[in-house]
């Protein structure tokens, strides 16, 4: 009788999707796609709409759809694209043959426009890139989030905030649902460097929630170092699932693509689907899969003949409870050292663009060290393997580089990129070969300050969270022995107020 019933049951739902009145399944657990993309370009001047589509548009797009067809042969229900992976690094003047004039996302009867659809060919026909990529996720039944050039025309007689040009232009997330059904789209608010594009007058929180049922927060690149949207989505929406296309440069040794997008996932307990461009030139990779910082599939690659990858993999919707740590011994309070448990003095040097104090490790096996930034002070203990490599403990609290309403805080453990010149500490690593046994980094940090616990290891490799262990409260980083050298060990503050 219970076999009867769950049929008749499951028949009268499969009968009420197929009608429409069933428009979302809840998924527990999804798979999801990121592509890490190297788009074909042109440093051509291109003066028309329909050159840029046929000659760069049109061919990033039909890639595009190879590796959809992947994504959805590997059983992938979402799939997340780079920023700038449709036409790569333009100017403002280069970019507006690739723009589009997006409308916002419309229902009709209670359903979402599809661009492809017959019936809507003609409202469409400015929207090409929109109108594939609907194609795209109807053909395959896969969500897809795509970052675009968006096109807005602007008064200057009645609009104070209109461009010289006449335009808004903004950089742009779309999604399109997996039945090709226009369903969001985002304006990324914090550019870094992109004179291209507009910063819009107010920062989205948008949410969106495809045919499976997993409701996600969306962003761009450098939002994630910012309060809105990103914690906005999480504490007020209680958003777990995160999907971000990037083009990330640099990074190392505090902010690689793959280690901040694991200290974020991590932090804030959400799965993260982060899509970087690639461009090795301007060492742009690291795309990567994360639940609460396990890492479900990553990928990095800064040589010159690497190409594009696709990572596949399962997230539980509702995220992950953070694993049991193995570190079972370590400091607890690393504030009660003594201030200065080296005795080499302070320096400075320059970390990802910003001056920082400095203070030597010695060259000893076992030791602790100390150094202070204003009213930052960091503290260390460690044990290592070896002494012939040079690392440093740095302490940073003011703003990030030229953006002044950018705050960080930081201590962190780093390898120099000499074993003679102070000065090339701070300067990127790719390799060490000193393992630490235990360190545990610690700071006077500002009860404002939200910390993200950062590792990196030899070659660019991320570190399995169950070897470190984060106290939030005490804003304490513990490592245990994982058995592979260290190039940088970290917790990076941000102070939002004022943001």
């Amino acid at each position: 009788m219970a076999v009867i019933i769950s049929s008749f049951i499951r028949y009268w739902i499969a009968l009420l999707i197929l009608l429409g009145y069933v428009n979302v399944i809840s998924c527990k657990y999804y798979k999801a796609a990121v592509v890490e993309y190297q788009p074909f370009y042109t440093e051509k001047t291109l003066h028309s709409k329909e050159e840029a589509y046929q000659l760069v548009l049109l061919r990033n797009l039909r890639n595009y759809a190879k590796w959809i067809e992947s994504a959805r042969n590997q059983g992938a229900s979402i799939i997340v694209f780079p920023e700038n992976g449709l036409f790569g690094f333009l100017n403002r003047e280069t970019i507006k043959p690739y723009l589009e004039p997006l409308p916002e996302p419309t229902k009709i009867d209670g359903r979402y426009e599809r661009p492809c659809a017959q019936a809507n060919l003609d409202k469409f026909k400015n929207c090409p890139v929109l109108q594939f990529l609907s194609c795209l996720a109807a053909n395959y039944e896969i969500a897809i989030i795509a970052n675009m050039g968006e096109v807005k025309p602007c008064n200057r007689q009645s609009n104070d905030r209109c461009p010289a040009d006449g335009q808004f232009q903004y950089n742009t997330n779309i999604v399109l649902d997996s039945d090709g059904s226009f369903i969001a789209k985002y304006h990324k608010k914090h550019l870094f460097f992109e004179p291209e594009y507009d910063e819009p007058s107010t920062c989205e929180k948008v949410v969106f929630t495809p045919r499976f049922g997993v409701s996600f927060g969306i962003m761009t690149c450098f939002d994630m170092l910012y309060d809105c949207p990103a914690t906005d989505l999480i504490h007020k929406y209680h958003i777990k699932n995160f999907v971000v296309p990037m083009a990330w440069m640099k990074g190392i040794p505090l902010l690689q693509a793959n280690q901040y997008q694991q200290a974020w996932s991590r932090s804030h307990g959400v799965n993260l689907i982060a899509a970087n461009i690639h461009f090795p030139l301007a060492d742009m990779s690291g795309s990567g899969i994360y639940s609460s910082g396990q890492i479900k599939g990553w990928y990095y690659n800064n040589s010159s003949n690497s190409e594009a990858q696709i990572i596949v993999a399962e997230l539980n919707s509702k995220g992950s409870e953070p694993l049991e740590s193995f570190c079972r011994h370590g400091i607890t309070n690393t504030l009660n050292l003594l201030p200065s448990g080296t005795k080499s003095p302070v320096f400075q040097s320059t970390m990802m663009h910003n001056r920082y104090n400095f203070v030597l490790l010695d060259r000893t096996r076992e030791g602790h060290a100390s150094v202070c930034f204003g009213t930052l002070c960091c503290h260390l203990y460690f044990s290592r393997n070896q002494t012939s490599e040079m690392f440093a403990l740095a302490a940073y609290d003011g703003p990030y580089y030229v953006f002044n309403n950018f705050h960080l805080q930081v201590c962190a453990l780093v390898k120099c990129n000499s074993n003679e010149d102070k000065e090339q500490c701070g300067k990127p690593v790719y390799h060490s070969r000193t393992i630490f046994k235990t360190l545990t980094l610690s700071g006077t940090f500002s009860n404002r300050t939200v910390l993200y616990p950062t590792s990196l290891l030899d070659g660019i490799q991320l570190i399995v969270p169950q070897m470190t262990k984060f106290n939030k409260k005490a804003k304490i980083l513990t490592e245990c022995s994982s058995n592979k050298p260290l190039i940088s060990a970290a917790l990076v503050g941000r102070i939002f107020d004022g943001n």
